[in-house]
């Protein structure tokens, strides 16, 4: 478990250090700022996990930072239910997931509405926080990013 929290903390402060001048941190989760277009360059050898059929690179790459940078807000999540659950923490969290569920690529949408319900079913669907469910339903995020995510880009 803190092998797992110093991981998640180290994705979000490394996250953040790439992206400038720090975000307020006013909510819960914190995504990224969308990316600018990029510059038009000469077309790159792109990294073979982040090559879509058409060669094409930005939205692969752009999906990977929103899903990585969602997760790892996420993974953070549970320390604001630590001690006292509040309603509107828990209002302000799927207000959240919701605006993530809308950026994220289709084939992970799924995934994510399961793990806004795991956020809130709490023991015997209570409608409380419940950490196991909502860290067992970020698994398939999890491997995706594995998945799509661990090539560097040359």
């Amino acid at each position: 478990m803190r092998l797992l929290f110093a991981v998640a903390a180290s994705s979000a402060l490394a996250l953040a250090g790439c992206a400038g001048a720090a975000p307020e941190a006013t909510s819960t989760l914190s995504m990224p700022v969308e990316s600018p277009t990029p510059p038009q360059t000469a077309p790159s050898e792109p990294a073979p996990g982040l090559a879509d059929e058409t060669g094409n690179t930005v939205p692969a790459m752009e999906d990977c930072l929103i899903v990585a940078a969602g997760v790892s807000s996420m993974m953070l999540a549970p320390l604001s239910f630590m001690g006292d659950e509040d309603p509107q923490t828990m209002a302000k969290l799927e207000d959240q997931l919701h605006h993530l569920h809308g950026k994220v690529p289709d084939e992970l949408k799924p995934h994510f509405a399961r793990v806004g319900d795991a956020a809130e079913s709490g023991p015997d669907g209570a409608g409380q926080f419940d950490e196991p469910a909502f860290r067992e339903a970020l698994k398939p995020v999890q491997k995706w990013l594995a998945d799509h995510c661990s090539e560097p880009v040359r």
